[in-house]
């Protein structure tokens, strides 16, 4: 999945609101009966790196993710699993996620 969003808040200002909302998602936790287990998020200059075990009853998918941030514009490519999006479609999830980054990207 491949989702771009541009943005005018430069790349420090856009690292920071990208990290404080995956510490903010982690600290919530994830929708009822999901199990987050094997969380990992690593930076490396301008990349995030992140991977997770979401788990809910017998089923359970590893995903993967990188967001590459610049000047002017947030990258995500993310591996989906089959069985995540047996469930829910990618374009529900790409829809979702393009969301959640405009809103913490907005300037202000």
């Amino acid at each position: 999945m491949h989702v771009e969003q541009k943005h005018n808040l430069g790349k420090v200002e856009a690292i920071r609101r990208i990290d404080a909302m995956m510490e903010e998602a982690m600290r919530k936790g994830p929708p009822a009966g999901v199990v987050v287990t094997d969380f990992s998020k690593t930076w490396s200059a301008d990349t995030l790196r992140l991977s997770l075990t979401a788990k809910k009853g017998f089923f359970g998918v590893n995903i993967a993710a990188a967001a590459q941030v610049t000047d002017e514009l947030v990258t995500v490519d993310a591996d989906l699993p089959g069985l995540l999006t047996a469930f829910v479609s990618e374009e529900k999830i790409r829809g979702d996620l393009q969301k959640q980054i405009q809103q913490i990207l907005a300037a202000g």
